[in-house]
């Protein structure tokens, strides 16, 4: 899906450009092999934060919080559904992960945005390379934990989570009704005598 959408926006080199001119990353700082994240990528620490903070302004700009894209951690199904699951983390961390296991040795990042007790909201943004990727995850844990313990300790985001069949009854489809079905006309070529 990543690949299909960066194609409708011109490719990889389009979405470097994009990247490098709207967010004033350095180009030495941003190479793409693919828009999926597979392959051989080069994103510094410093740009991946400068594109997170794109990505919270553009968010705001239409009424969405990372929460209503990325996963928040303990709550919500998927790759942090089993981190920061302790009562008093759970819903603290609301990330984004990236694992190759055979590119680099072994690579994972967790970047996002964590809350502490005394109300604080800090991005981090944590990458690895060239190990064990669950012992990566481990420290990655290990190191918000430290950071929000610091800070007072972790505080839940405000958070409600919906379901996909929450969120689409919410829209209308492309017909007007929330309750019609899409499927494309396929004409069927008769043969007449």
């Amino acid at each position: 899906m990543a690949e299909r959408l960066g194609d409708s926006l011109g490719g990889t080199e389009s979405v470097r450009r994009r990247l490098i001119n709207t967010l004033g990353i350095p180009a030495g700082e941003v190479q793409l092999a693919s828009l999926s994240g597979l392959g051989i990528n080069r994103v510094t620490p410093r740009a991946m934060m400068k594109i997170f903070r794109g990505l919270r302004k553009e968010l705001q700009r239409n009424n969405l919080s990372p929460a209503d894209i990325m996963a928040v951690a303990g709550i919500d199904p998927g790759t942090l559904e089993d981190r920061f699951t302790g009562p008093a983390w759970q819903g603290s961390v609301i990330a984004k992960t990236g694992t190759l296991i055979r590119t680099d040795g072994g690579a994972s990042s967790l970047v996002g945005q964590m809350r502490t007790a005394n109300g604080e909201t800090l991005l981090f943004v944590i990458m690895n390379q060239r190990g064990n990727v669950v012992r990566f995850r481990e420290n990655q844990d290990f190191i918000v934990m430290q950071v929000q313990n610091s800070r007072g300790g972790p505080k839940a985001f405000k958070y409600k989570p919906l379901t996909l069949t929450m969120k689409l009854a919410d829209t209308e489809s492309i017909s007007g009704s929330a309750d019609a079905e899409f499927e494309p006309t396929v004409k069927v070529p008769t043969n007449s005598p």
